[in-house]
């Protein structure tokens, strides 16, 4: 049974998908983990969400090495793991610091998400973040692949994040709409 009445104080936030920017006091509100991912989710001060989903690895997608042969499915699964685990530490690192990265024994992936969900939830209200949103190859918001899209908010300094040669080379730092408008055959408006 639904009870509509549930969803009126998300509604009234006016809660949408935060736009292509850098924005600054970004709360983390919560690292979640589901059925076959993990979800990194930030609200800005405007109420407006953006989450950073780490798909469980599963060695279904090798890569071509540099000497042209094809990643084993052992060696896709220790890239994905690496790669989403990057995403995990550093928001470890943000709260906790390096030492405390130090000081954590090696472990399987899932612990090591059990351990960061563990680890930060408590804590998660203590600081705030920058958080670099950039386009997806349609325009639309997203975090990149790599973890450099996050840094503490510090009230009254500048944020150190830029948007990247390559980001800015290949658009991902313009919003759908802007992206609508340059593809027009029309030269302009939007669709």
């Amino acid at each position: 049974m639904i009870q509509t009445s549930l969803f009126n104080d998300e509604f009234a936030k006016g809660s949408s998908k935060m736009p292509i920017a850098i924005h600054e006091n970004v709360k983390l509100t919560s690292i979640e983990r589901g059925e076959n991912f993990v979800d990194i989710n930030f609200e800005n001060t405007d109420g407006a969400l953006l989450n950073k989903r780490l798909w469980d690895p599963n060695g279904k997608y090798p890569r071509t090495k540099e000497d042209n042969t094809i990643e084993t499915i052992n060696e896709a699964m220790q890239r994905e793991e690496t790669e989403r685990a990057r995403h995990l530490a550093r928001v470890l690192h943000l709260y906790k610091g390096a030492e405390f990265l130090n000081t954590l024994p090696p472990m399987e992936y899932i612990d090591f998400v059990n351990k960061v969900i563990s680890t930060i939830t408590p804590i998660k209200n203590t600081l705030s973040f920058n958080l670099k949103v950039t386009g997806d190859t349609n325009g639309y918001s997203t975090l990149g692949n790599f973890p450099d899209y996050l840094e503490v908010h510090i009230p009254g300094a500048p944020t150190s994040l830029k948007y990247s040669k390559w980001e800015i080379d290949n658009g991902r730092h313009i919003s759908v709409s802007k992206v609508k408008e340059e593809k027009s055959p029309l030269g302009g408006g939007i669709f």
